[in-house]
């Protein structure tokens, strides 16, 4: 039955219009009609075995939910018309019971990782807090260091006085003092700055305005060389004027002549 029923069957649905239905051409002529089979098998023969106890059973009217069962030699047990294979149920029922405890011990297994796997979140969670403190407190010292390095300075005045060519330069910083060993650090630093500085405008002025050399004393020298008594006037530069209307004069008295 299996497989006449595969062979009318496609994608599980049976077709049965052929059966039942007349074969027509394009034409109209009849090509096939559906008819009874020749000779068809007796009804006792196609319910052989429990088939037929079966049919019988399910002639009889069931009263009060009692079940009739009975057996067959071959391990088929028959309950109200269903057959049941006793020997296939109980390895099936095996089969799933090992497969039950598979799974029971798999489920065991994944609940132990689950555990595990929580505790080592919450480790990593506090590690992750303690870090996270560290950091805070590496980035405030580091906040006080940048703060220390980076001092306030207010520079007001620089002041340049030139007083008998020497250079006297005035240099007020403001800087605020902390407590930390980290001011300190860079208050030296700040101080040698500022005398780093100090220094280059000292040399820049020494250059851009050089010290005068010395006065002599000219009236000593001056009275050494000449007395008091008597001026001598050939040392006396000649005035342009009349070396000019000399050199034009003789001019004229050679044109005369």
């Amino acid at each position: 039955m299996q497989k006449l029923t595969h062979k009318l069957m496609s994608r599980e649905k049976i077709n049965y219009r052929h059966l039942t239905d007349v074969l027509v051409d394009s034409d109209g002529n009849v090509r096939f009609t559906p008819g009874e089979c020749e000779n068809p098998p007796d009804v006792n023969a196609l319910l052989k075995g429990f088939g037929l106890q079966a049919y019988k059973n399910s002639l009889q009217p069931q009263v009060n939910g009692d079940a009739n069962i009975s057996s067959s030699p071959d391990g088929t047990v028959v309950i109200n018309g269903n057959v049941v294979n006793i020997a296939q149920k109980l390895a099936l029922l095996k089969k799933s019971e090992g497969e039950r405890d598979q799974a029971k011990t798999t489920v065991a297994e994944q609940t132990a990782l689950i555990e595990q796997l929580r505790g080592s979140k919450h480790d990593l969670e506090k590690k992750n807090r303690d870090l996270e403190k560290e950091v805070d407190k590496y980035k405030k010292r580091l906040d006080e260091s940048s703060s220390a390095l980076k001092l306030s300075k207010d520079k007001r005045c620089v002041e340049v006085k030139f007083e008998t060519h020497i250079v006297v330069v005035v240099w007020w910083e403001k800087v605020e003092f902390q407590s930390s060993l980290d001011s300190n650090i860079s208050l030296k630093s700040a101080l040698s700055d500022c005398k780093r500085y100090a220094d280059r405008i000292t040399s820049a002025v020494e250059r851009a305005c050089p010290p005068p050399p010395p006065v002599k004393r000219v009236e000593e020298e001056v009275k050494a060389e000449h007395p008091a008594d008597g001026v001598d006037d050939s040392d006396e530069p000649i005035p342009a004027e009349i070396v000019l209307t000399e050199e034009v004069g003789e001019e004229n008295e050679e044109k005369t002549v």
